[in-house]
């Protein structure tokens, strides 16, 4: 077993432009490793994904994020040879300079804009040997110039109801005028170098009501695009708290914000996007009214109803025949139908929804009752329990109709529910604010909890409390995960408390069957940010529960999902083997899974195969065709095994070639061998091993002549 690990000698991992980026390529061998040389990649890019203001909400979904180049360095460590055992240091040096007409813009991990530099190391190893990789991240910081003498003057600011930029309750009370009050302060400076806290003080002069909290907001606002065309999206960095209750008027009370590295850098303004910062005064007062000077502020989900219209061609896929036939028939008895779920999340994202579901708060019986009246078949009353009807409507499409319900009692997989007639009631019990919106027949979108302005910033909440929608059934965690995959802007755009109810709550999957926690993994293996999501759940404690080992590979997980960005379907199971380091924990996952027999097979072939490393032939192809013809089971399914094998140890092309190879039919059985006196029985057998081995050797090429002839012999 070999590693390779990169050791910068600047232990902050911090450079500037222009600087040498010095450190040393260690690899680590338990005995002498031959290898066929060495390389170093540095890269750096600025990524930019659009968001749905400025894209389009459509355009949004589907965009790809474009990469603009900053770096992009490769360099050759070492010549092929062999390593000696113990630990071998290359030395390596680079310049940091930009060479794509860029500066190297400051290290940033942002929502629609980040800018990440990676430093990476390969040794190439031979034939059947998998390679081995190493990546780490290093920081660009901009170097620090004096501040402008404008930028040292303090800012003095005064905020009163008549100068407010915005004032909202965050209930659902009407709007009332603000009370009145006085708010002054003053910053030291506007210009800010990031590695020095921000400073001033606020002072409440008079206000006429109690206040709950006096706040500080860190905004970023971000942009991408076109520069005469760009967008600006804000977003909330931080919040700290410098007054907590009623607080004294006339008090100077000092500000102190330091700035998070990371999710700060220098302003940046260019063709291609934009990048700023400002600090929002927010003052709450005790009946939760909010007042914030300048910019707005992100609310909790909102708890009024929100409506919006949809043009005719978002609401094409409800134009059909059958879907208006089933809501004349609701009309026709006085019951309301609006589409639920996920059907009105993907026709909001201009998807053509699979699956419609509708929403009644007509009861089951009343549904048969109206059913039987219209003389429409019913397909399947198992779901009556929990409010589920499906009916054959035009004798040509299923329609499934749920009453409206509330969960009344939970066990973590199965609820208890009682039927009612309030829609906000019934979207407040479902997972995720995406999730719970309404659409009526005439285009009419009902949204309870601000999943649309969630939709359009790519965001993935809970309804309500993460933790209270969790526990009412456990594979709701997968469930965040696939649709965060699906759905989210960013790899690392979760929220705090999603994660932290997720930490507190992973033990619940243990009472979750196999079958629903594997129906759940592979969407999330075969989506974006696959590698990313699995490894957070693991961080979060899920993978014991799920049937992976208590101590998984996540290395060559990470380098296995590397390899694979090139297959465009690939296995899930394929991904997943990655993390498993013997066939017995594949054996593990599989009883916890309940995998098929195809899924466990051809991951119990990965697990086992994987390091096999067949001789050096002149023939690339010759090994894997003599290991499928040497295959007893189906042929088809083995050929699969070892296109996905070698997938897996990213030999892309050698998979492509085996996989349009067509294996010859082996042209001697028992019936020619009888003819050429050979008795039935064992000895039949064994020389039809012989003769097989004989024609596999022969690159397939002997004939049933040349092998009968050989048999004669």
């Amino acid at each position: 077993m070999a590693t390779v690990e990169l050791r910068l000698k600047r232990a902050s991992k911090v450079y500037s432009e222009g600087e040498l980026l010095c450190g040393v390529a260690a690899v680590t061998c338990r005995s002498a490793l031959r290898h066929e040389g060495v390389s170093l990649t540095v890269t750096g890019s600025v990524q930019l994904t659009h968001s749905g203001k400025s894209a389009g909400i459509v355009d949004a979904f589907y965009a790809t994020p474009r990469s603009l180049k900053l770096l992009e360095e490769r360099l050759e460590l070492a010549a092929p040879g062999r390593f000696p055992s113990g630990v071998t240091e290359i030395p390596f040096e680079v310049a940091l300079a930009a060479r794509h007409g860029r500066p190297l813009y400051e290290t940033y991990h942002g929502l629609y804009v980040s800018v990440q530099y990676t430093l990476g190391c390969e040794v190439r190893r031979g034939m059947m040997a998998k390679d081995i990789h190493t990546q780490l991240e290093f920081m660009i910081e901009q170097a620090r110039g004096v501040a402008p003498p404008a930028a040292e003057r303090p800012l003095q600011f005064l905020v009163t109801p008549t100068s407010l930029v915005k004032a909202e309750r965050a209930e659902s009370a009407p709007t009332r005028p603000p009370p009145r009050f006085r708010l002054r302060g003053r910053l030291e400076t506007t210009e800010c170098v990031l590695s020095e806290p921000l400073r001033g003080e606020v002072i409440l002069e008079s206000c006429d009501a109690p206040v709950r909290s006096l706040e500080l907001q860190l905004v970023r606002s971000e942009a991408c695009g076109r520069q005469e065309a760009h967008t600006v999206q804000s977003s909330e960095v931080q919040n700290i708290q410098i007054g907590l209750g009623d607080v004294p008027r006339g008090l100077a009370i000092p500000v102190h914000m330091v700035f998070p590295r990371l999710f700060t850098c220098p302003s940046v303004s260019t063709a291609h996007f934009q990048l700023d910062f400002s600090v929002n005064v927010v003052l709450v007062f005790e009946d939760d009214h909010l007042l914030w000077k300048p910019c707005s502020r992100q609310l909790p989900p909102r708890r009024q109803l929100l409506t919006m219209q949809l043009s005719a061609e978002q609401l094409a896929p409800l134009r059909t025949p059958e879907v208006t036939q089933l809501a004349e028939m609701f009309g026709r008895h006085g019951y309301e139908l609006r589409l639920a779920g996920g059907a009105v999340r993907d026709m909001l994202s201009g998807i053509v929804p699979a699956d419609l579901d509708f929403a009644t708060p007509a009861t089951p019986d009343q549904m048969k009752a109206l059913f039987a009246a219209e003389q429409v078949r019913l397909i399947n009353t198992k779901g009556e329990k929990h409010g589920t009807i499906t009916a054959r409507v035009n004798d040509a499409v299923n329609m499934e109709v749920t009453t409206l319900r509330i969960d009344v009692a939970t066990d973590g997989r199965h609820a208890e529910v009682q039927f009612t007639t309030d829609w906000q009631q019934d979207a407040g019990r479902r997972d995720l604010t995406v999730n719970a919106m309404f659409l009526d027949l005439n285009g009419t979108v009902y949204d309870y909890f601000n999943g649309y302005e969630d939709l359009q910033h790519r965001r993935i909440r809970f309804v309500g409390d993460p933790s209270t929608r969790i526990q009412e059934d456990y594979l709701r965690i997968l469930r965040y995960f696939r649709f965060f995959g699906r759905l989210s802007g960013s790899a690392d755009g979760h929220e705090a408390a999603a994660l932290s109810a997720v930490r507190e709550n992973a033990a619940g999957l243990a009472r979750i069957s196999g079958e629903r926690i594997w129906s759940e993994l592979k969407r999330i293996l075969a989506g974006r940010y696959h590698r990313e999501l699995m490894l957070t759940m693991l961080d979060l404690g899920v993978g014991p529960h799920i049937g992976l080992p208590p101590d998984p590979d996540t290395a060559e997980f990470g380098r296995i999902c590397e390899r694979m960005e090139a297959v465009q379907e690939p296995q899930p199971i394929t991904l997943l083997a990655g993390l498993l380091r013997t066939p017995e924990e594949m054996m593990a996952l599989h009883q916890r899974l309940k995998l098929s027999a195809f899924e466990r097979d051809l991951g119990l072939f990965i697990v086992t195969h994987r390091d096999d490393t067949p001789p050096p032939h002149p023939q690339p192809l010759r090994p894997y065709q003599q290991l499928l013809a040497d295959y007893r089971a189906s042929k088809r399914v083995g050929k699969l095994f070892i296109v996905e094998l070698l997938r897996y140890r990213g030999q892309h092309q050698l998979a492509s070639d085996f996989d349009a190879w067509e294996m010859p039919r082996f042209p001697v059985n028992g019936a020619t061998l009888k003819e050429a006196g050979v008795p039935v029985g064992r000895h039949m057998s064994r020389v039809l091993d012989r003769l097989r081995q004989i024609w596999i050797d022969d690159d397939f090429q002997p004939t049933e002549q040349q092998l009968k002839s050989t048999c004669r012999r």
